[in-house]
């Protein structure tokens, strides 16, 4: 036996459908070599995922940046601070400088926080946080909505 369903619904649902937009806060470290818990040390930033599911920034300190996430190995997209200049020191024998930042990978359902390491081959690697960074949750929809 199949049963269908059909839903209608009039003009006026359909335009606030098309036109919905969700509104989100990412926080970013202000000072991330400083260990001080201190509410202050952080930036919230306003990002907008659209009706079709695209992330649209708000703020020119914020910029996307492609990169593959080490433990999924899904490519997609980390949000970082444009104005963010953290380079660490790598622990090799030939003491390159690699260059680090903190931010959110997008995995189609989540902003996930962790670190992204820009890489010499062109290629940056997305460092989930997990557990490690409390206070940086990952950010997700509701369980019965969605982002898009």
């Amino acid at each position: 036996m199949l049963i269908s369903s059909f839903f209608t619904c009039n003009k006026d649902e359909q335009l606030n459908y098309k036109n919905k937009t969700k509104t989100i806060q990412l926080k970013f470290e202000n000072n991330p070599d400083n260990k001080s818990k201190n509410n202050l040390d952080y930036t919230l930033y306003g990002v907008t995922i659209n009706s079709l599911g695209e992330v649209e920034l708000n703020n020119d300190n914020l910029m996307l940046v492609e990169a593959l996430n080490e433990e999924t190995g899904q490519l997609s997209f980390v949000i970082v601070e444009n104005n963010n200049s953290s380079e660490q020191t790598s622990k090799t024998i030939h003491s390159k400088m690699q260059k680090t930042e903190r931010g959110y990978f997008y995995d189609g359902e989540c902003f996930v926080y962790g670190t992204m390491y820009y890489g010499d081959n062109g290629v940056n690697l997305f460092v989930p946080c997990g557990f490690n960074c409390i206070g940086y949750d990952d950010v997700c929809p509701d369980w019965d909505e969605g982002f898009a």
